[in-house]
């Protein structure tokens, strides 16, 4: 199976699950994303399989990289390649600290992932009411 049909395919789980959340800030994009990352003695390219962005004014949320093998396989390769995307994320990034309080873990194991970031609440009692926030993304 070609990686391009498992990236479309959780792409689209991905839309759908975050179509549960009404938030038209944000999408998912099947676009890869060049990220270079230019230092003084070195740089390099890193692509990602897609992101999740703002619309307003592109600034990347998530990055999505998505394989058919499982990490054990690749290891080495593959936490290369994403060490490089987040390089490049961090110095293509407006300060990112506004979206995630400076704060987010990103964990796979197998065939299950999870994103989960970190943001100030100014009222802790919205957890016990169960709100949500207007901008969860």
């Amino acid at each position: 199976m070609e990686e391009n049909i498992v990236n479309a395919a959780f792409l689209h789980f991905l839309e759908a699950t975050a179509a549960l959340i009404d938030c038209k800030a944000v999408e998912f994009t099947l676009l890869h994303f060049r990220l270079e990352s230019v230092f003084s003695a070195c740089a390099f390219i890193a692509l990602t399989d897609s992101m999740l962005w703002k619309k307003d004014d592109g600034q990347i949320q998530a990055i999505v990289e998505v394989k058919k093998a499982t990490r054990a396989d690749l290891k080495d390769s593959l936490l290369m390649q994403e060490a490089s995307e987040m390089v490049g994320w961090l110095k293509y990034s407006k300060p990112w600290i506004e979206f995630y309080n400076g704060q987010f873990l990103l964990a796979e194991d197998n065939n299950e992932a999870w994103i989960c970031v970190e943001s100030q609440l100014t009222d802790i009692s919205s957890l016990s009411r169960r709100k949500i926030p207007s901008m969860p993304f």
